[in-house]
Formats: structure tokens, C-alpha cells, sequence
């Protein structure tokens, strides 16, 4: 029975609000352009710098999210871990003997609701490649991702702590 994870539901939901954020910015220094003061002329430029700062963030955030893998597959009947990218990158299918090495990595990072603990992985490949996980907040996904990539390397797996205190 194969184990499936989804690390996280949407990857380019926040990309996608900072784009209509943009837009919307663009749509706002238009109307409130048309007229030649000076202070109107400020209104106009202060909108469009902050469409063009909010397009930008959405452009480099969805690049960086679409670098990560977001679900994982291990299919125990073919030996091979499936990583899912978003598009346009798609999906990863490493064999059981391409994966060299996995590495989690435990630490707090910085979220809207304050600091969370988080946890990475990364999976090296023979070839030289590596792939991050997004990261994962919920002990189950974390657990079950685990399960899935101890399966992929027969055991083994090196963890890392940064910046937290050692539990278990």
C-alpha cells in the first residue's frame, strides 16, 4: 500500500493574493491618476510602487515555492519515492537506489502567526541533485513523511535540531 503525504494544501494561494494585491494597486494609481496635482501625482506613484513591490514578492515567492516538494509517494511495489513539485516542474520518481541520503531539519521559523516549530527534509540523490520538503508544522505529517522516507532509504536518516532544545 503506497504511503501519500500532502506537506501542504495550496502552494500558490499566497503568491496569487499578492498578484491581485498588485493588480488591484495598478487599478488604483489609474483612477486616482487622472488628475495633474501634485499631490494626486504622489497618491499615483505611491499605488503603482506598491503594485510593482506586491507583483514582485508573488513572482519570487512562487519561484521559491515551486522549487519545493509539497507531496510524497512511496510505492513499496515498484521501490520508488514519488516527490510532487507544482507546476511547471512537476514530478519527481526516484528509484529506492538513486536516494543516497535524507536529511530533517528541525527548527523555529517565522510565520504570520508567530514562531512555529518546523520541519524540512531534504533528499539527496546519487546524481548529485537535491530536493526540499516545505516545510511541515503537524506532528502527524512530519511522523508519516518520515515513515515514508526511512522506507525510501532503508532506515537511515540524519536529523538535525537547530536552535531547539532535544526532545524525546
Amino acid at each position: 500500500m503506497p504511503t501519500h503525504v500532502i506537506l501542504q494544501p495550496d502552494p500558490y494561494l499566497v503568491p496569487a493574493l499578492l498578484l491581485l494585491t498588485g493588480l488591484a494597486g495598478l487599478l488604483l494609481a489609474s483612477i486616482r491618476g487622472r488628475s495633474a496635482a501634485t499631490r494626486r501625482r504622489m497618491v499615483r506613484a505611491t499605488w503603482a510602487l506598491l503594485a510593482v513591490i506586491a507583483m514582485v514578492a508573488s513572482a519570487t515567492m512562487a519561484f521559491h515555492r515551486s522549487q519545493l516538494f509539497w507531496e510524497i509517494t512511496w510505492q513499496e511495489q515498484s521501490s520508488t519515492l514519488v516527490l510532487d513539485r507544482p507546476l511547471p516542474l512537476g514530478q519527481v520518481r526516484l528509484d529506492r537506489s538513486e536516494v543516497m541520503s535524507v536529511t530533517e531539519f528541525s527548527a523555529v521559523e517565522r510565520s504570520v502567526t508567530g514562531k512555529r516549530r518546523a520541519v524540512r527534509f531534504q533528499v539527496r540523490t546519487k546524481d548529485g541533485d537535491s530536493y526540499w520538503s516545505a516545510p511541515l508544522y503537524g506532528q502527524s505529517a512530519v511522523d508519516t513523511t518520515r515513515l515514508a522516507l526511512l522506507n525510501a532509504t532503508r532506515g537511515r536518516l540524519q536529523r538535525f535540531l537547530v536552535g531547539l532544545p532535544p526532545s524525546r
